[in-house]
C-alpha cells in the first residue's frame, strides 16, 4: 500500500475543491484495489505454503475467482462481499459467521 509522502501532501494542498474530489476519488480506487491485491495475495501464500496449492491448482483459482472478483469490483448484479458471505453461510459455511470478512 502506498504511503502519503510529503510530496503528495503538499499537491493535495494546492488543488481546487473539484480537482481534490477527482484526485480523491483515484486514490481511493487506488487504495481499494491495493487492498483487494493484499488480501488475495495472502489467501495464495497460505494455500501454496500449508494446502501445497502448486501453479495449475493456483491457475485454476485465479481463473476461476476472476469473474466474481469483477463482478464485485462493479457491483454488477448486486453482487458484493456481503452477499457471497450470505450465500455461503446459507450454504453451509456457517464459519463465516465468526469472521469479520
Amino acid at each position: 500500500m502506498k504511503a502519503m509522502n510529503r510530496e503528495t501532501r503538499r499537491y493535495i494542498q494546492t488543488l481546487s475543491k473539484d480537482k481534490l474530489v477527482k484526485w480523491l476519488s483515484v486514490y481511493g480506487m487506488e487504495m481499494y484495489d491495493d487492498g483487494i491485491r493484499d488480501a488475495f495475495m495472502s489467501l495464495l501464500l497460505k494455500l501454496h505454503d500449508d494446502f501445497n496449492f502448486d501453479n495449475e491448482k493456483t491457475e485454476q483459482l485465479l481463473r476461476a475467482c476472476e469473474p466474481w472478483m469483477q463482478a464485485c469490483i462493479k457491483h454488477e448484479e448486486d453482487i458484493d462481499a456481503k452477499a457471497i458471505k450470505e450465500q455461503l453461510i446459507a450454504e453451509g459455511l456457517v464459519c463465516l459467521k465468526l469472521t469479520d470478512l
